[in-house]
């Protein structure tokens, strides 16, 4: 495989992308496990009160409040019925499984679920009353949109256009409903006026009415620890880092035991590019950023990076080319990378890539039996390599992504033709 060119995959980057903020592909496994054994409260709702979905995942503190009902922590399984109130705490998460898409509340949020019924239509759509904080909705393409609204405040609605679905986020600013896209396109419906929204684009919500289309700032770029780097546990601090990003008046970062950011364990706000992390134990874990503007607006998430702490000190198995090694070359690169034997791998995953995340969609990734490698016609440029040990996990065996650089070395020729003898 040539860099440029992206590996074969069984679903689509916008899918992935999804999946990795908010982990809602593996919503039917995690339904399984975190409700198993977890009886469903009582049901009080009304015969006539229409589910409007299920609530698919939920972690930390997540309550659920119905009708008159004093409020409950919410399980996964629970159905959720027209007039539902759902809230989460300060590192809660929450997330229901609607008709076509879904519905995240993000940490310290609020939001009613109603029914609203359509003319000519016999089922009711979605519509989610947000009370405080911020809810993240995706919507398949082809299906029905969702009805939002700030309290007491206007209905608005968003459906999704083109053949991608489509993920925005509602944030709630006293009487004021931001809508940002971040995912595909979506058509805004707000006092009988229509809004095209595509993904980056941003409008706010006031008495009803939408306001100019404004643009999100960029999401910034992680910058430290590399990706999948491991560490030393006991006492650690982490020094997480990341790019500038211009226009940004802060940032928010998140640490979570999951790369869905179901399980959080840091929800911050800073005003510069860094933030420290106090690992609690042994494992792996994952971080994002984002950026707020001066508008308080807030870009989409990073991908997520993971970091991996360990009980041991950790060693670095690779050998060669060594970090930072410059390989020059005439006709054709050709490279050749090793590594020791980890006991009890299986085999061996060597990823090379042109950038220090090694899961990007052009990374070469070469699998092995052996500990060494040979890699000839590689551009030259600089690269980032690492070895993964295969087994019933995919474990790094280095501490970080090593660099290497590749330079076509110049031909010198003789100026001047020298006698024979001479």
């Amino acid at each position: 495989m040539k860099f440029g060119q992206p590996r074969a995959m069984t679903e689509s980057r916008t899918d992935m992308d999804w999946q990795r903020q908010t982990g809602w592909a593996a919503g039917a496994l995690l339904l399984a496990v975190l409700g198993a054994g977890t009886p469903a409260r009582a049901q009080t709702a009304p015969d006539d009160d229409p589910v409007l979905g299920t609530c698919s995942l939920v972690s930390g503190h997540a309550q659920i409040r119905r009708g008159a009902d004093d409020w409950d922590w919410s399980v996964a399984g629970e159905e959720i019925h027209s007039g539902d109130r759902l809230r989460t705490g300060k590192l809660g998460t929450l997330r229901v499984d609607l008709a076509g898409g879904g519905l995240a509340l993000d940490v310290a949020s609020e939001a009613e679920l109603k029914s609203v019924p359509l003319p000519g239509k016999s089922a009711p759509m979605a519509a989610a009353v947000l009370e405080q904080g911020t809810a993240t909705a995706f919507l398949d393409p082809g299906t029905a949109g969702l009805f939002f609204q700030a309290g007491s405040g206007p209905r608005a609605r968003l459906d999704p256009r083109g053949d991608r679905p489509v993920r925005f986020r509602l944030d709630r600013h006293g009487d004021k409903l931001e809508v940002a896209v971040t995912e595909g396109e979506g058509a805004l419906f707000a006092s009988g006026e229509e809004t095209a929204l595509r993904a980056g684009q941003v409008v706010e919500i006031v008495g009803g009415r939408a306001g100019a289309v404004d643009e999100l700032p960029g999401a910034p770029a992680p910058t430290a620890p590399a990706f999948d780097e491991r560490f030393f546990c006991p006492g650690l601090v982490v020094k997480l880092a990341w790019k500038p990003v211009a226009s940004a008046s802060g940032y928010r970062v998140q640490v979570a035991r999951d790369a869905g950011f179901q399980s959080l364990l840091l929800n911050a706000e800073t005003a510069v590019a860094r933030a420290p992390f106090a690992a609690r134990g042994p494992s792996r874990y994952y971080w994002r950023v984002a950026a707020r503007n001066g508008a308080g607006r807030l870009s989409d998430f990073s991908l997520p990076r993971s970091l991996l702490c360990e009980a041991e000190p950790p060693q670095d198995a690779l050998e060669e080319p060594a970090e930072d090694a410059v390989i020059k070359y005439y006709a054709s690169s050709k490279v050749t990378f090793r590594w020791s034997a980890v006991p009890k791998a299986l085999g061996y995953r060597l990823v090379i890539a042109r950038g220090p995340d090694l899961r990007a969609d052009d990374a070469l990734v070469i699998p092995t039996e052996q500990t060494t490698a040979t890699r000839e016609g590689l551009a030259s440029g600089e690269y980032w390599w690492g070895v993964y040990a295969e087994g019933p996990s995919s474990e790094p065996i280095f501490l970080a992504p090593r660099k290497l650089v590749l330079e076509k070395a110049r031909v010198s020729t003789p100026t001047r033709l020298q006698q024979w003898g001479n």
